[in-house]
């Protein structure tokens, strides 16, 4: 049954990619035969249906071409769909990444060990900096921050996992 569902799953992501290309491809050849027949006249160049449905596809695709990117760069559009799919996706998970893993381990663990030496020296109570390295040596040996570890501010990312 698993290898049926993932053959689907497989069809499905695969019409998907060529989907939106289709789609605009079929639009743009729509809009310019439309708009050659709006605009034929019995005599000059619009009349050759050979030269300007062709150049009609490649103004309508370039157009669209344009606005793509000025949606996704200039629109910052890209960012807002990565923060969607962080936000919404079911299966994200919160394991560390390795270069995440070793900054942790590398840079903020050995900080946390010296802030605590620090602590001892000057005479404070070093019981919540303990705690923190604690749960932070916690979370290197599972490779994750469990999900009700997880900050406060960050839950909102969390809901759907």
């Amino acid at each position: 049954m698993t290898g049926i569902r993932d053959w689907i799953g497989l069809q499905k992501e695969m019409v998907q990619e060529i989907g939106s290309i289709l789609s605009l491809t079929l639009l743009t050849i729509n809009l310019s035969i439309s708009v050659f027949l709006l605009i034929q006249q019995p005599t000059g160049f619009l009349s050759r249906p050979a030269l300007v449905i062709p150049l009609f596809i490649v103004v309508t695709g370039l157009s669209v071409w344009l606005f793509a990117r000025a949606w996704h760069f200039v629109g910052m559009m890209h960012k807002s769909k990565q923060r969607a799919l962080a936000t919404l996706n079911p299966y994200m998970t919160t394991d560390f990444h390795p270069h995440e893993w070793a900054l942790w381990y590398y840079v903020n663990l050995p900080q946390l060990k010296a802030q605590r030496d620090m602590m001892v020296r000057l005479d404070m109570d070093p019981a919540e900096i303990d705690a923190c390295i604690d749960r932070v040596e916690k979370w290197l040996r599972e490779g994750r921050i469990p999900k009700d570890e997880f900050p406060d501010g960050f839950r909102p990312l969390l809901r759907a996992v």
